[in-house]
């Protein structure tokens, strides 16, 4: 009991040091038409990753209700917010306490919880991993429906998952140590309109963003489970680690790739992994799927990461099919 109480504790302060955007965010128009790398570090297939392999003995077992139905857009949230706070803690530290946060419209939430609740087992990389196995499925079966999900090591249940309507839990019994947590939008629409800006994190106005869209629309799919799997695969390194890059992150159908490198005069010293984390969820939020209210914006972008005005690293996230009529079609209906 005193370990969760110090989990909670401690989970509760990093959300509320780092939540996810709740502040306006600065914005001023630049040119960066030399901000990026002339040659392209995807063109190396050997170098992509892919998240990581569950250990042997994991698994999950999805149960969906097919009568009742969620919003994508509300359901991708759920599971990005979820892992981007599973991320920030060491890969095998234990999950003592349940998890709960809403989506975009606050109308579906998704619930993580250790099993038993008197005896976690659930490690946080057992977590990430189930979670990436949930997003992964539902959005190739297009699965937008209220779901349970259980995560197994062997025969032994170590914890389990629910996706469902806000308000309506469909299990019994479970740990009482709730963290409620909602995710939170910037108003700033004109950020996701502007072709090039540089955006600040509202929580750290030294860590800057420069982005550019390259105009390629991508499947709703795509770019969600590309972010996941980017997220998958930063879950296991250490927020004080350096030379932080993703080689490639891949989408489920492998049509979209998120790429980022080290580069600038600050990367030896500040391309830690917890600003890579705090980058992809800027991302998303702000320049992905933007302020509420707002559509969306799925499309291929390049970007480069400052901290206090030095260059610590940049990427891009590319669609290769951009050839195919119709790439732009979404799941997503808000």
């Amino acid at each position: 009991m005193a370990k969760s109480k110090i989990f909670l504790a401690f989970l509760l302060y990093y959300m509320t040091s780092i939540s996810a955007i709740s502040l306006p965010v600065s914005l001023h128009m630049i040119s960066i038409n030399n901000s990026f790398p002339k040659t392209n570090p995807l063109r190396n297939e050997s170098t992509n990753l892919v998240a990581p392999s569950p250990p042997p003995g994991f698994s999950t077992l999805l149960k969906f209700n097919s009568s009742i139905q969620l919003k994508p857009l509300e359901v991708y949230v759920c599971i990005i917010e979820l892992m981007r706070v599973l991320a920030n803690f060491a890969w095998s530290s234990l999950l003592p306490v349940a998890i709960e946060m809403a989506g975009h419209e606050a109308s579906t939430e998704i619930e993580l919880n250790p099993f038993p609740p008197d005896d976690t087992r659930l490690q946080m990389g057992y977590a990430v991993l189930g979670l990436y196995k949930v997003g992964v499925a539902i959005a190739q079966g297009n699965k937008f429906f209220e779901l349970y999900a259980a995560f197994y090591m062997g025969d032994s249940e170590v914890g389990w998952l629910e996706i469902r309507p806000k308000g309506s839990s469909l299990h019994v019994g479970s740990n009482n140590q709730f963290l409620p947590l909602s995710s939170h939008y910037t108003n700033d629409t004109t950020t996701m309109m502007a072709n090039s800006a540089t955006i600040f994190d509202p929580e750290d106005n030294k860590f800057g963003i420069t982005f550019t869209w390259d105009g390629a629309r991508i499947k709703a799919q795509d770019i969600f489970t590309v972010v996941l799997d980017a997220f998958a695969i930063a879950a296991e390194h250490n927020n004080t680690d350096l030379d932080a890059n993703i080689p490639a992150a891949r989408s489920a159908s492998g049509d979209t790739v998120l790429s980022t490198w080290t580069a600038g005069e600050g990367e030896s010293t500040q391309m830690t992994w917890a600003r890579l984390k705090r980058a992809l969820i800027l991302m998303w939020d702000i320049l992905l799927v933007g302020p509420k209210g707002q559509k969306p914006r799925f499309e291929g972008l390049m970007f480069q990461l400052e901290y206090e005005g030095k260059g610590i690293g940049a990427g891009r996230m590319l669609r290769f099919d951009e050839a195919v009529e119709g790439a732009g079609g979404s799941a997503v209906e808000k």
